[in-house]
């Protein structure tokens, strides 16, 4: 429940999640996913949806992977092209994540 003394605080973080939501860069899986809900497929970036197909890696996000990718290539359009072989050269991609993307 809500007092005089807790809502100013509860409203002032509510605010503060929602502007981080709609205006910074997704940082982990959960927060791709989170903005994929509250914001819809059509508002999510080509590394944050590269990431959502991306198989997670220990120690590393996949939005991370996905950010370096579309920076190295230039897009995910130019991703249609690449084989097998060319996608598994791309750094932090392995055989599961080229398969996905090609």
């Amino acid at each position: 429940m809500l007092t005089s003394l807790t809502a100013p605080i509860f409203l002032k973080s509510r605010v503060l999640k929602v502007y981080k939501q709609q205006t910074m860069k997704p940082t982990t899986d959960k927060e791709v996913y989170d903005r994929l809900v509250a914001r819809g497929v059509e508002n999510l970036s080509d590394a944050e949806l590269l990431s959502l197909v991306l198989p997670t890696k220990r120690g590393e996000e996949s939005i991370a992977v996905a950010e370096r990718i579309v920076e190295s290539v230039g897009g995910v359009a130019p991703l249609a092209g690449l084989t097998l072989s060319e996608a598994r050269q791309l750094e932090g991609l392995g055989i599961d994540g080229a398969a996905r993307v090609v």
